[in-house]
């Protein structure tokens, strides 16, 4: 057998969050820091392989529109892989469709949406896991600063 010897490991098991230096600082700068605990448990989460292997089955099988059933009556039905089940079950677990609204009370708004957003943010581009209509709705870029730029100078 062929042995490959110049390919890195496996990147997980590891942390989404911990592992993003500037998304835990726009966490820290916007006040969300009452997130954090969540965030990590998230991180911790979207990078373990069973985790990815859902993500990698979910977009490889796609969902399939079933407009008529066997005897041509109109259904309009979508059928999803159990990998897009669990993985809506995982983000609902986590808050992801809820965050902005169940922050603590004292929480500047924009902290309550950033929260959401390095969630949405960790969720989506770890690209193994299909943005599902729970975390669809919101964008990450209002948790950068002014001029969407992360302020980090590159050397």
């Amino acid at each position: 057998m062929f042995e490959v010897a110049n390919q890195p490991p496996p990147l997980e098991p590891y942390n989404l969050f911990t592992s993003d230096v500037a998304l835990r600082a726009a966490v820290k700068r916007e006040q969300a820091g009452w997130a954090e605990e969540g965030l990590t448990t998230l991180g911790a989460t979207l990078g373990k392989p069973e985790t990815v292997k859902l993500g990698f089955d979910a977009n490889k099988y796609s969902p399939v529109l079933r407009t008529l059933d066997r005897y041509g009556h109109r259904i309009d039905e979508v059928e999803f892989h159990p990998a897009w089940h669990e993985l809506m079950a995982l983000a609902l677990k986590h808050g992801l469709h809820s965050a902005p609204w169940s922050a603590p009370s004292e929480s500047p708004v924009g902290a309550c949406s950033c929260s959401r957003k390095a969630a949405t943010r960790r969720w989506i581009s770890s690209s193994r896991s299909p943005a599902s209509p729970g975390v669809r709705s919101s964008s990450p870029r209002s948790c950068l600063p002014e001029g969407g730029s992360a302020g980090y100078a590159w050397s």
